[in-house]
């Protein structure tokens, strides 16, 4: 885009006159830079001011030497200009990223930590409303992980958390969000997935848990179910706290089950 507009003004050059030139020219350079201010931000008005600046020099050049060989010759430095702050705005934008990753992601586990979940909630909320899709959330509990931190250690606790957290992303798949909610608290969002079908696949995972074998023997965990077809963000992120509801019955209720929460699962 830049470069176009330098061309534009290139071929300007032999049709004006050098106070037209500066006058028209000038005021859309100003104009470009509070465009590109206003609409991009700083990154890409930075760079139009940038080559604005370049462009002017190549002006005053022209209009000392009154050689438009020369002016077209600068040419090469304006493009080496953008391409070079261009790469620099895209290191700085790929750094950005990364740690934004960092922050949304459980360092022990790989999952997305309690930051990443209330990220992807609000996302699900603000593109899944209104359009009558099922939301189901699954939330896990490792039975009985106190008793094997105090007997393992911890260190060999936080080995079952990555143990736990591998089998999940081979259980479910890599495409599905998943993310340690807290402690040995797992969570597995499913868009697009009712309650009966999100129950199957809980009643699955708990039989496949148990079935596992991990580090130290057999493994159990409780899960809560929670749907909503609403889209509403109230709905979305009430799913945690009705998935939780759930995930204290199953716990009452013998443990190594999963349980979908209903209207009943409150009383």
């Amino acid at each position: 885009m830049f470069l176009i507009f330098d061309l534009i003004l290139l071929a300007g050059l032999s049709f004006a006159s050098p106070h037209n030139f500066i006058t028209r020219f000038g005021m859309l350079y100003i104009l470009g830079l509070i465009f590109y201010l206003f609409r991009f931000g700083q990154p890409l008005a930075l760079i139009w001011l940038v080559g604005s600046i370049l462009q002017i020099v190549s002006v005053g050049l022209y209009l000392m030497s009154m050689d438009c060989l020369y002016h077209m010759s600068l040419i090469p430095v304006l493009i080496i200009s953008y391409l070079f702050i261009g790469k620099v705005l895209a290191d700085e934008e790929r750094v950005k990223q990364q740690l934004q990753n960092l922050s949304e992601t459980d360092q022990l586990t790989g999952l997305a930590n309690f930051r990443g979940l209330q990220a992807r909630l609000e996302w699900c909320a603000s593109h899944e409303a209104g359009k009558g899709d099922s939301l189901s959330l699954i939330i896990l509990d490792i039975d009985n992980f106190k008793k094997y931190n105090d007997t393992y250690g911890h260190e060999q606790g936080n080995r079952l958390l990555k143990e736990l957290a591998e089998y999940l992303i081979f259980f479910m798949g890599s495409g599905v969000f998943m993310a340690r909610y807290g402690g040995e608290e797992f969570i597995v969002l499913l868009p697009g997935v009712n309650q009966d079908t999100a129950k199957q696949t809980a009643d699955r995972l708990v039989s496949g848990i148990a079935a596992h074998s991990f580090n130290h023997g057999p493994v159990t965990i409780s899960a809560g179910i929670a749907s909503t077809t609403s889209g509403s963000r109230e709905e979305v992120f009430q799913l945690i706290e009705k998935a939780d509801q759930a995930l204290y019955r199953a716990k009452r209720n013998g443990k190594n089950q999963a349980v979908l929460y209903t209207e009943e699962t409150e009383e």
